[in-house]
Order: C-alpha cells, then sequence, then structure tokens
C-alpha cells in the first residue's frame, strides 16, 4: 500500500502531498525534517531544482486521453462527440505516466472526451495506481452497472461527473435521459463507498436548479463544484446563456445561504473566477485559501493530440499556453517550459505570495466555510 504522505524537495523546502485528504502544501526545510522524522508512512522524492522560476514538478496533470464522447452536449468546451476518433495509443499514455512518475507528480487527472469510450482506460488506471499516482476520473457516468463495478475496483480516488441543472435543464444540455442514468450512477458507486463529485455548468438556463442541485448532491453524499459556462467549444453560441459577475456572486450567497437553512453537510465549490476579477477581490469575500493564477505554475494539460499546455483547466487551453508535444518532447523539458511561461504570466498579487501562491486549487472558493 502506498504511503499516505508524498515530501518533494523544492527549493523553498517541500511540498507534502497528502494521499487520503488529495492537498499539498508549502514547507520550509526545517519544517520537512521534522516532518520526516516521526512519520514513517511518509514517501521522499528528491527532485532535482528547477532551472527557472517555481516547482520541480506539477503537483497533477491532466491527460485528456480520448476525445470520443456518447453524447454531443451543447456546451461542451472541446467539441467531443460520438464522431471524434482523436486519441493517443495506450504505449504513449503508459509513456507520459512513466515519465510523470519520474518527475514526481502527485495527481493524474483521466479526462476527455468521455474516457470509458477509451479501450485502453481499465489498464491506464491500473498503470497510474501501480505507479503511485492520486487518481481522478471525469466521466458523465452514462454507462453499465459493469462499467460502475470496474471503476469501484479501479483504485480511483475520486470520480468526478457532471449534473448541469435539475432533470429537464440537464437534459436539454446533456441530452434527453442522461439526468437520470447518471444520478442511478451516482447512487450505485457511492453506497459502494467511491467518492464522487458533482460539476455543475452555471448558466442562465439553469440558474434556479442549483439548491436544487446541492439539495440533492447532499442527499446522494457527494460534494459538489460550481463552475460558470465559459463560452468556447460548442458553448461559443451559448453567449446569451453567460451569467455577469454580479450574477454569479449572487448565486453564491444563495448557496450558502441554503447551506445554512437546509444544514447541507457535502462541501460546494465555486470557481472564483466566475465571480471576481483577481485574487486579491476573492480574498476580501470568502475564506479563500489559494490563488487565482498560481494554477499555471502548479499543473500540466495534455491534450488527446499531444499537444501539452502549461495550465490545469481545458478552458485555459490556448496558443499562449502551449508548451509543444509530448509525443516528440520530453515531459521534463515541457515543464521547465511551462514555468517560464508560468513566471511570465503571474499577476503581481501572485509574484508577493511566496511559495504557497503555487498551491492554486483550480480557481475554487469554498461556499461551505462561508456558510
Amino acid at each position: 500500500m502506498a504511503a499516505r504522505f508524498v515530501l518533494r524537495t523544492e527549493p523553498f523546502g517541500a511540498l507534502l502531498y497528502d494521499r487520503r485528504c488529495r492537498s499539498a502544501r508549502a514547507l520550509t526545510s526545517t519544517e520537512a525534517a521534522q516532518f520526516l522524522s516521526p512519520n514513517a508512512d511518509t514517501e521522499h522524492i528528491h527532485s532535482p531544482a528547477p532551472e527557472a522560476f517555481g516547482l520541480s514538478a506539477p503537483t497533477a496533470v491532466h491527460l485528456v486521453i480520448t476525445r470520443r464522447c456518447q453524447l454531443n452536449c451543447s456546451h461542451c468546451l472541446n467539441e467531443s462527440g460520438p464522431a471524434i476518433h482523436d486519441e493517443p495509443k495506450y504505449s504513449v499514455v503508459v509513456r507520459w505516466l512513466r515519465e510523470l512518475s519520474s518527475l514526481g507528480v502527485f495527481e493524474v487527472i483521466i479526462t476527455g472526451g468521455e474516457p470509458l469510450c477509451y479501450g485502453g482506460l481499465s489498464l491506464v488506471l491500473q498503470v497510474a495506481r501501480d505507479l503511485g499516482f492520486t487518481v481522478l476520473l471525469n466521466t458523465n457516468l452514462v454507462c453499465s452497472q459493469r462499467r460502475l463495478d470496474e471503476l469501484i475496483h479501479s483504485g480511483v480516488a475520486l470520480i468526478r461527473t457532471s449534473l448541469d441543472g435539475l432533470k429537464e435543464n440537464n437534459d436539454a444540455l446533456r441530452g434527453a435521459g442522461t439526468f437520470d442514468r447518471t444520478v442511478a450512477s451516482i447512487r450505485y458507486l457511492v453506497a459502494r463507498g467511491q467518492a464522487v463529485r458533482v460539476n455543475v455548468t452555471l448558466a442562465r438556463r439553469n440558474i434556479q436548479d442549483i439548491t436544487g442541485i446541492v439539495s440533492l448532491a447532499d442527499e446522494l453524499g457527494c460534494d459538489v463544484k460550481v463552475n460558470p459556462l465559459i463560452c468556447i467549444g460548442r458553448a461559443a453560441r451559448l453567449s446569451d446563456q453567460c451569467l455577469t459577475r454580479e450574477e454569479s456572486a449572487a448565486v453564491a450567497e444563495q448557496i450558502c445561504v441554503h447551506q445554512r437553512i437546509k444544514t447541507i453537510a457535502v462541501h460546494v465549490q465555486v470557481m472564483s473566477t466566475a465571480m471576481f476579477a483577481s485574487c486579491a477581490d476573492v480574498r476580501r469575500h470568502f475564506c479563500y485559501r489559494v490563488t487565482d493564477c498560481g494554477i499555471r505554475c502548479t499543473q500540466v494539460t495534455i491534450d488527446s493530440d499531444g499537444k501539452a499546455y502549461g495550465v490545469g483547466r481545458l478552458t485555459d487551453i490556448g496558443p499562449r499556453e502551449f508548451l509543444g508535444s509530448a509525443y516528440t518532447s520530453l515531459l521534463p523539458e515541457l515543464w521547465r517550459l511551462a514555468q517560464v511561461h508560468a513566471e511570465q504570466m503571474l499577476c503581481p498579487d501572485c509574484r508577493s505570495a511566496g511559495p504557497l501562491r503555487l498551491l492554486c486549487e483550480d480557481f475554487t472558493v469554498d461556499a461551505s466555510e462561508n456558510s
């Protein structure tokens, strides 16, 4: 069994990653030495110091292993669908995983498209688990019970799925019948001990459903993350559905009030970029643990065509963030380029925050901490 903690040396001291809580924090060299001495349940990674600004390795890497998907959601950010077959071979994915392991990466997020459409998914998950990664999987959960059982036994730490409204509005965006099938799959997985998180894309048409989704998630026993609709991919045609920052902030406040009144037990996160222009604004309004653009310093995305980007969100992929091809370049070299890009794009507030700004958790605020 893998150790609970991973301690990875860094120029400022170390990063301490907790596999159980899926969280990382920065330590000074003295704090790292003090932690190691009494804690036998710790894997120690000695990483080479980065040549430039930043971390020795990403904290997490997103692998888009396919853009095939049995759904054809009207707001899909990378225009996945049934007719798209853009995906790397299994042997290539395994090579990437081994390179990431040698770098000292903590988490791998398997995403798509729909990863369950990828023929070698079970083998990819097994390799990732054997290499010691904490594995997260994004899936629509529109699948058979057999596939659900495979996921339960795959060692995935967290399954992230989507409900974009209650039944009527979800099915209008994601396809008829998807709400009932996804809810049934969540119920099945949670009942068998599998951790699940529900992602909600907040749009004008489903804004009235948000408290209902939070209550449903509480009943199902899974946390919630609320993301703004971003007009890229097929969602470029839905600009009339985007909320203003003020409207999104009002929704976040509505969630907080709902949690207090209904005594909601699950955690609800709201992506801060839906509400605020900078992390300085976020800290004035919320108990905020992370910075707003540090994700550019900590994560990498490898798309299904092998192109690597120095960001941790598919919505941020673009020419400015492009690093090179993971087919033809080694991942350590691409990570070095990512750090150079990140240093150029950091806001002044992040520059003054020190090592802690390197631990961005995807621009989120925890509504549960403010309820």
